[in-house]
């Protein structure tokens, strides 16, 4: 169930939220990429729907314990569409 958390994206996420540092928008950008298609693989999407589901509640409630943090210290990547 921890896969999605797992990602360097999400931990260059945490970080910036619990450590209130800077992030690379490069490097952020790619952790995104990388994140996006673990989401979207067909080994978690088409295997177990129930599971998957469950993972990506599990991705959203951690997500939303992140503290605000201003979209220029990511080089605005956050006003960006992806």
């Amino acid at each position: 169930m921890k896969q999605f958390i797992s990602t360097e994206f999400f931990c260059m996420l945490q970080d910036a939220s619990n450590r209130d540092i800077e992030i690379d928008a490069d490097r952020l950008k790619a952790g995104y990429e990388d994140f996006v298609q673990l989401l979207f693989s067909t080994k978690y999407v088409s295997t177990e729907m129930a599971a998957y589901q469950s993972a990506l509640a599990y991705t959203r409630v951690e997500l939303s314990h992140f503290t605000e943090v201003s979209g220029k210290k990511y080089g605005g990547i956050c006003s960006q569409s992806h």
